[in-house]
């Protein structure tokens, strides 16, 4: 969102986050850091960041840096098979608390890989602010940027994807509400309908979720669940609601 087209009451809420992140983010840049290798298919990048700020906002740096290997004592580690564009997103974030605007007309794979990236990092908050663009995104018209449904993005999430992940739920009920409701009329799948088909007959599993899904969209009927559905954040608060009770 730009400064300009901000409302008074969303510029001062902004203010406060960004005031309230900055007096958080300080004391994180003390003390020693991290030398990451990131390392893509085609491209490698290398950041030194705080190991207090790795640490705070990901499980997976905080074992790194504080547990008994030797990235912790050597203060260096690799990331594999990680594309440097992607972990360059995570880093603003550590420091902006924002991302960038990502350009989805062509499908949203930057943005869908922020949030494995986060699942991969043990990093909620990251992963919770991908996904609100991501919600964001799947209910925006594709003629304003916004949906546009690729049967190969379909084909790489579902093989990047956990069952009973946040990120697999998503795109399951998406597709349930589209393709059986035809919710979105404006919405582009770019393929054709004999090729949805047959990728459906190519991933039965998968298939047999989507039309699950569809049957038991229920209350939220073709409107969809909300965001807090699919946020890290509201499972967690849910899991520590049903262990008290």
């Amino acid at each position: 969102m730009q400064i300009f087209d901000m409302t008074f009451e969303e510029l001062y809420n902004h203010a406060q986050k960004l005031e309230t992140h900055q007096e958080t983010l300080l004391p994180l840049l003390q003390g020693p850091t991290m030398e990451v290798t990131v390392n893509g298919k085609k491209a490698s990048a290398i950041w030194t960041i705080p190991k207090a700020m790795l640490s705070l906002h990901s499980e997976f740096f905080r074992k790194a840096c504080y547990g008994p290997f030797k990235e912790g004592r050597e203060n260096k580690m690799m990331l594999p098979e990680c594309e440097p564009s992607i972990f360059q997103i995570f880093v603003q974030w550590l420091y902006f608390a924002t991302l960038p605007e990502v350009e989805c007309s062509d499908g949203a794979r930057d943005i869908w890989l922020c949030w494995t990236l986060g699942d991969r990092l043990i990093a909620s908050a990251f992963k919770d602010r991908a996904m609100r663009a991501i919600y964001v995104w799947a209910n925006t018209p594709s003629f304003e940027g916004g949906c546009r449904v690729l049967i190969e993005e379909i084909r790489w999430y579902l093989f990047h994807s956990t069952s009973g992940s946040l990120q697999r739920q998503f795109i399951v009920d998406c597709l349930a509400t589209d393709l059986f409701f035809f919710k979105r009329t404006d919405c582009e799948y770019t393929d054709k309908a004999e090729n949805w088909k047959n990728f459906l007959i190519e991933c039965p599993d998968f298939a047999k979720e989507v039309l699950c899904a569809s049957i038991g969209l229920g209350e939220h009927g073709t409107d969809g669940k909300p965001l807090e559905a699919y946020l890290e954040a509201t499972k967690n608060e849910q899991t520590i609601e049903t262990k008290k009770s």
